[in-house]
């Protein structure tokens, strides 16, 4: 049985927010009651992953929904996109090169998610070609039965079997490189502009992020990818025997493992670190005239003017 259908909608007068509505479905006791959710995830004019830290956004919504599922043990379920679509008349840009292009990049965006299910588009054929009424005019054919752009391109897609992104292909490689062990994707890939202004891709998986800065695309956990955030740097390498490197305002290197949490070393104290010393167990702090770093096995300390001190558990 498939669940829903939600709208990825906001609240108004006559429709609900389909993340709220979807954690009343769990409060209701809905667990157990469908094989799979279905949403309409309409994003138009723009596609799927548009206004990706947009609440409302239905990239973000759909993600928040998945979130919900996992939290609730649906993790394992699949989301249909029961209905996208772009209509060719009304009062957005809707000419038919702007569905085909908006409804192929969505169904290709979808076909990125770990737990994407089918994805059904609206509509086959227009109800009435030429007519001022949006609704008429969701077909991908015209009601002569004539194809429209995007009809064309989503058989080139269907054909194809496979999305055939050069960004996502990189994106996937380095899922699976180093150790960072992200596991299934939960959002396409998007682009945004980094906090220090460098354009990036990134994409969500469940347990980290994939970003990838200029070619090169690095995997890094979840603690690393908010550490990374708070020092305002995008990862610099593979996350490999717990530790990444990073470039921000100046090159660093942070570490990560349950047991030390998550910290930085850059400058001195980067350079002065062995692996004798255990991971970091603090970022650097003042304490007088004295920089200080804790690790697990030793303590690092850099007095003003002077070289870095280590004195070892």
């Amino acid at each position: 049985m498939v669940g829903g259908a939600i709208a990825t909608a906001v609240d108004s007068d006559t429709t609900m927010n389909g993340l709220r509505f979807l954690k009343g479905m769990y409060a209701a006791g809905a667990r157990g009651y469908f094989d799979a959710l279905s949403v309409h995830p309409y994003s138009y004019p723009a596609s799927f992953n548009s206004d990706p830290h947009d609440p409302d956004s239905a990239m973000r919504m759909v993600a928040d929904m998945y979130d919900v599922m996992r939290a609730h043990g649906d993790g394992a379920k699949k989301m249909w996109a029961s209905e996208i679509g772009y209509p060719t008349t009304g009062d957005l840009p809707t000419d038919p090169q702007a569905q085909a292009q908006v409804v192929v990049q969505s169904v290709a965006q979808w076909s990125q998610l770990s737990y994407a299910g089918p994805v059904i588009v609206h509509e086959l054929r227009d109800r009435r070609s030429g007519s001022a009424d949006k609704e008429d005019t969701f077909g991908i054919l015209h009601t002569d039965f004539s194809p429209k752009p995007a009809y064309d391109r989503l058989q080139t897609l269907i054909r194809g079997g496979v999305v055939d992104d050069e960004v996502h292909q990189r994106v996937v490689a380095a899922a699976d490189t180093g150790d960072a062990r992200v596991g299934g994707a939960v959002t396409p890939w998007y682009r945004e502009m980094s906090p220090r202004g460098i354009p990036v891709v990134r994409q969500e998986y469940a347990d980290g992020t994939v970003t990838c800065a200029r070619d090169d695309c690095y995997a890094s956990p979840a603690p690393v990818v908010d550490y990374l955030a708070d020092q305002r740097a995008v990862p610099d390498g593979p996350f490999v025997d717990g530790r990444q490197a990073a470039r921000g305002i100046r090159p660093m290197t942070v570490f990560w493992s349950p047991a030390t949490g998550v910290h930085g070393l850059a400058g001195d104290m980067l350079e002065a670190w062995r692996p004798e010393y255990g991971f970091p167990t603090t970022d650097e702090y003042v304490d007088g005239d004295t920089r200080v770093v804790r690790c697990a096995d030793a303590v690092m300390r850099k007095p003003f003017g002077e070289s870095v001190r280590v004195q070892v558990s």
